[in-house]
């Protein structure tokens, strides 16, 4: 995204001729795809995790390993490594979440050009479309316990 971005950039400053044109995606984006990235990474969709969670522990903390080195003048270093479980239907919950997010704040965004309500009440929707569907969508994850989703604060 960024290398694109900067090849789109130089293109169309060159072309405008408009070179202190900036031209980019925020930071927040940057760091929500590399969030959800990791998110499916972390918690892949796989079809039985039974083999990954076989213990009746919480299954929303961390498992702690040793890591036992054994260097070659025979000292051994021993530490504790976090491994994070892998969650069910955590990876897909996500992708419905910010599909979720996404139509919700086109439709909206559309429902401004629309017949529907009073051109000032259409216009206040579709502006506000964004920060509506991402609430709405806020509220749909917090309803669901029974499911890891991890948040990402910017």
């Amino acid at each position: 995204l960024m290398v694109s971005t900067c090849v789109q950039g130089v293109i169309f400053c060159i072309i405008a001729a408009q070179p202190i044109l900036i031209i980019g995606f925020s930071g927040p984006l940057l760091l929500f795809e590399e969030a959800f990235f990791a998110i499916f990474r972390t918690h892949p969709l796989i079809l039985n995790y039974e083999h990954v969670n076989d213990t009746l522990d919480n299954p929303f903390h961390p498992v702690i390993k040793k890591h036992i080195e054994i260097h070659p003048d025979g000292n051994v270093t021993v530490q504790d490594l976090e491994v994070e479980r892998p969650y069910p239907n955590t990876a897909l919950l996500s992708m419905c979440l910010m599909f979720g997010c996404f139509f919700i704040a086109y439709f909206l965004r559309q429902f401004k050009n629309g017949t529907f309500l009073p051109g000032p009440i259409r216009r206040l929707i579709g502006d506000f479309g964004v920060p509506i569907a991402i609430f709405f969508m806020i509220a749909v994850d917090i309803s669901i316990e029974d499911a890891y989703t991890q948040v990402c604060y910017v």
